[in-house]
């Protein structure tokens, strides 16, 4: 009984295995490393929403809508103030004078919603964060039906986040 079969010699066949192509294996981790790639590529670029100065803006145009009906409710304008650790709502006391004398040496306090859960003073929950307005005389809500347009933009030491008012008085947070 013949131990081989004529035909091509075997010791070619490994060689020609090994220059068809690609195993499994090596297209999985080309595909891994693509994938890590392409995650790590859309974290960088898109800011998550739940990010702690995205929360700040969001909460911010809230309360923002909440002052402009509050204003136009009790009809006195509210401030809106920040520095790098908070910001409050102001508003100046519905006050008559008693008479002139009361008028020069008496000054209300303004009002700052202390006792108001909505809009009392807070810190921002994304740390230090620097907060700039424009129009530059700053974040007023009035009793005016029709609004200027205004733009807050919110900064900490990774991004960037507008809270925008349009002539409507609609707020949007663009990132």
């Amino acid at each position: 009984m013949p131990i081989s079969v004529p035909g091509p010699c075997d010791a070619a066949a490994p060689q020609a295995r090994r220059d068809a192509g690609f195993t499994l294996i090596e297209l999985m981790v080309v595909i891994a490393i693509i994938a890590i790639a392409t995650a790590g590529v859309s974290l960088a670029a898109f800011p998550r929403a739940d990010q702690p100065l995205a929360r700040d803006a969001r909460r911010l145009a809230q309360l923002f809508e909440l002052a402009q009906a509050e204003a136009r409710a009790g009809g006195r304008p509210i401030l809106w103030q920040a520095d790098e650790t908070g910001y409050r709502f102001t508003r100046r006391p519905a006050w008559t004078p008693r008479n002139a004398q009361a008028a020069v040496t008496e000054s209300p306090q303004a009002d700052e919603f202390r006792d108001d859960e909505s809009l009392r003073p807070r810190k921002w929950e994304a740390g230090r964060v620097q907060a700039s307005v424009e129009p530059a005389q700053g974040a007023t809500f009035t009793s005016e039906w029709i609004a200027p347009p205004m733009r807050v933009e919110l900064r900490d030491d990774f991004q960037r986040i507008a809270v925008m008012r349009d002539a409507a008085g609609r707020y949007a947070v663009q990132p």
